[in-house]
C-alpha cells in the first residue's frame, strides 16, 4: 500500500497558481514539482467555507446530506465513515494536523485518526477549551513552515504501517493580515500582491517539506494538494462581500488546485488533465490509490482511471 500525504491549503485559489497559469513566482517551487505530476484544471469545492468543504471532501458526499451546513455548530456526523476511517480500516497509521480551528475536536473532524493535532488556538466565538487561547490579541494560528516541520517529526516515528498524513495549512486564508511593506519585491507589482505573498508562504515550505516526506516515507508516496475554496478578492467589485468567502459562489470562490505527486505506476504519467471534476472526488479516489474500496452510496467518483490514462475527467463519469 503506498503511503499517502493530503495538503489542503485553506482558501487558495487554483488561478493563483503558476501551474494554473498565474504569471507571478509566487508559488514557483511548488509548480515546478506539479510539472512532474498530475494537475486537474477544473475542480470544484462543495462549498465556500472551510468545514462544510472539507466535511464533503473527506466523506465524498455533498453537504446536504451529512448534513454539514451551519457554522455553529454543525460537526462530521459519526454514521459517515471519513476518509481516514477508511484507511484505518485498511491497515494505514493515520495521523492529522489542522491550523484551523474549524476542523477541532468540537467538529469531530479526529475521526479515524490514531494521531490528530489540533489547532492550537479557536475562534472568538467558539466555546472555551481548557489550554486553548483565542485567536488575536496575539494568539495566531500556525504557520505552515510550523505545522509541517511537526509533521516531519511525526514522520520519523511512523513504522510498521503505511501512512495517510492530512495536514491542512491556513497561512493563505490570512492574506488579509498582510501589509504591502511585507510583500516580496518580486510580487509587489502583480495584483492582489497581499494575496500572492500568502501564497508563497504556503507553498515555499510545502516544496520543501514533500522532498523530506519521501525521504522518510520512500519512492512509493503519493502527495495531493488541494484546497478547501477560494476567495473573491477583487474580482466582482460590485458584489458586497464578494473579496473574502463564504456566502458566495463564484468561481473565484469555487475552483480549487487539485495537484497529484507520485510514481507513475500509482498515478500516471506527469499531464495536465482537462474536464471537471469536485472535490468530492478526492475521496474514492484516495481510497482507490489504498487498495480499499469506498462505502456505497457516497457522492464522489474516483478520478483513478482517468489520472492512469492521461484522459479528461468529467463529473459522475466514474462509477464507484
Amino acid at each position: 500500500k503506498p503511503n499517502i500525504v493530503l495538503v489542503i491549503i485553506d482558501t487558495l485559489r487554483a488561478d493563483k497558481l503558476g501551474a494554473y497559469g498565474n504569471p507571478s513566482p509566487a508559488s514557483k517551487e511548488l509548480d515546478q514539482l506539479a510539472a512532474e505530476g498530475v494537475v486537474l484544471e477544473q475542480v470544484v469545492a462543495q462549498a465556500s467555507w472551510t468545514r462544510s468543504s472539507v466535511a464533503a471532501m473527506l466523506t465524498g458526499t455533498y453537504p446536504r446530506r451529512l448534513p454539514v451546513i451551519k457554522e455553529q455548530w454543525d460537526a462530521l456526523p459519526s454514521g459517515v465513515e471519513s476518509l481516514a476511517e477508511v484507511l484505518k480500516r485498511s491497515g494505514y497509521l493515520t495521523i492529522g494536523l489542522t491550523a484551523n480551528p474549524q476542523l477541532n475536536l468540537d467538529f469531530k473532524f479526529e475521526q479515524g485518526f490514531d494521531d490528530y493535532v489540533e489547532s492550537s488556538v479557536t475562534f472568538s466565538w467558539m466555546k472555551d477549551r481548557a489550554g486553548k487561547e483565542k485567536a488575536g490579541n496575539g494568539n495566531a494560528v500556525r504557520v505552515a513552515e510550523d505545522i509541517l516541520g511537526q509533521s516531519l517529526e511525526i514522520l520519523r516515528n511512523a513504522k510498521g504501517r503505511p501512512v495517510y498524513l492530512q495536514v491542512l495549512l491556513m497561512d493563505v486564508h490570512a492574506h488579509h493580515r498582510i501589509s504591502q511593506d511585507q510583500v516580496d519585491e518580486d510580487l509587489g507589482s502583480y495584483p492582489d500582491s497581499e494575496y500572492l505573498q500568502a501564497v508563497r508562504n504556503a507553498t515555499r515550505p510545502l516544496a520543501d517539506f514533500i522532498p523530506k516526506a519521501k525521504e522518510i516515507l520512500g519512492d512509493d508516496t503519493v502527495f495531493i494538494v488541494t484546497a478547501d475554496h477560494g476567495e473573491g478578492l477583487t474580482d466582482h467589485p460590485s458584489v458586497e462581500g464578494s473579496a473574502k468567502h463564504g456566502n458566495l459562489l463564484y468561481r473565484s470562490h469555487l475552483q480549487v488546485p487539485f495537484i497529484v505527486l507520485g510514481p507513475e505506476k500509482l498515478v500516471g504519467k506527469p499531464a495536465k488533465l482537462s474536464g471537471l471534476a469536485e472535490l468530492i472526488d478526492l475521496y474514492p479516489t484516495v481510497v482507490g490509490l489504498a487498495g480499499a474500496r469506498p462505502p456505497s452510496g457516497i457522492d464522489g467518483v474516483s478520478l483513478l482511471e482517468a489520472m492512469r490514462k492521461s484522459s479528461p475527467v468529467a463529473v459522475g463519469a466514474t462509477a464507484v
